[in-house]
């Protein structure tokens, strides 16, 4: 899959994306001179520490800059209809195009995009089909950031032994108290609101049911993963590529094989077998797993969230999109 290039001109949304690069670059700089670097140097903390953190804060703007420049999936002026999908399609009253079903029109990008799930104002970026997978790995890498930032926030102020070499009329030194509540404040923030937006992200995928419509329709979390909603058009195997490492196709074929499996058996108690319910994942090989529940869905959406639901492991209820 290619990732064309895309810019939205929106003010407000400049304005939302500078505020999140600030969160990013003010606990990307304080963190390690406040608190990593000096441990460090007093042989109190090790240096693979230091290392995951600035380890995880480039994964974390490494996504923030690929989801909100890459193309979400803007429809062509002269869309290719496959024939076998010609009836599916339809014409937007906006731009006068004719779309896929699960296509939207975005009033701040002024386009349709192809299974879009909403315009998200902090990446200024509409969140489709393809960049969805972006998104997800941008809610994942911010959530193990801000939780690190925490921990080491509160190891500053209760675990950690003082520092005897620091300049005590340093910036940073004289106003320590201030800044580390700063940074409390940020993560928590950061880590409340992208881990509601991740659950809310793995119940849509799960229940092939868009932000937009999930908001319409007003279904709770358990609700939709008990009940998924499937629109009533052909499925798609595409849906969301997996995120969690950046791997190669032939790699990530075998760790989804073995996460998957691994996990199964830990949570069933059992090895489980190549029967029972297929799971097709992006690459299109099938992973059996026998006695499937609602209750495994999540662990498998983190492994490879680019699931095409079979009718074996849920009882789906048609809604008309």
């Amino acid at each position: 899959m290619k990732l064309r290039i895309h810019f939205v001109v929106d003010p407000m949304g400049w304005a939302c994306l500078s505020m999140v690069l600030f969160i990013w670059l003010y606990n990307t700089i304080l963190i390690p001179k406040l608190v990593l670097l000096p441990h460090y140097a007093e042989g109190h903390i090790p240096v693979a520490v230091v290392v995951c953190y600035y380890l995880a804060s480039l994964l974390c703007v490494t996504a923030l800059i690929r989801a909100s420049t890459a193309d979400p999936g803007r429809l062509a002026q002269d869309p290719k209809i496959p024939l076998a999908e010609r009836d599916h399609w339809e014409l937007c009253n906006k731009c006068n195009l004719m779309r896929p079903k699960r296509s939207h029109h975005c009033s701040r990008c002024g386009h349709c995009v192809r299974r879009m799930d909403h315009h998200c104002p902090w990446i200024n970026n509409c969140v489709g089909e393809d960049n969805h997978w972006l998104f997800l790995q941008l809610c994942f890498y911010t959530q193990i950031l801000s939780l690190y930032t925490l921990v080491l926030d509160f190891c500053q102020y209760y675990y950690f032994q003082p520092l005897d070499f620091v300049d005590k009329e340093l910036f940073t030194a004289r106003h320590e108290l201030a800044l580390l509540r700063a940074s409390c404040l940020m993560g928590l923030i950061m880590f409340g609101g992208m881990g509601s937006l991740f659950q809310s992200q793995l119940t849509g995928i799960l229940s092939q049911c868009s932000s937009v419509v999930a908001a319409v329709l007003g279904r709770g979390v358990w609700h939709a993963l008990e009940a998924p909603v499937v629109p009533a058009v052909p499925k798609q195997t595409a849906t969301v590529p997996e995120f969690l490492l950046p791997l190669e196709r032939v790699a990530k074929q075998k760790l989804a094989y073995a996460l998957l499996f691994a996990t199964v058996s830990l949570v069933m108690g059992t090895v489980p077998h190549m029967a029972d319910v297929t799971v097709k994942c992006c690459f299109e090989l099938p992973v059996g797993v026998p006695g499937i529940s609602n209750a495994l869905m999540p662990y498998i959406c983190l492994i490879s969230p680019r699931i095409a639901h079979e009718a074996h492991w849920y009882v789906p209820r048609t809604v008309n999109m």
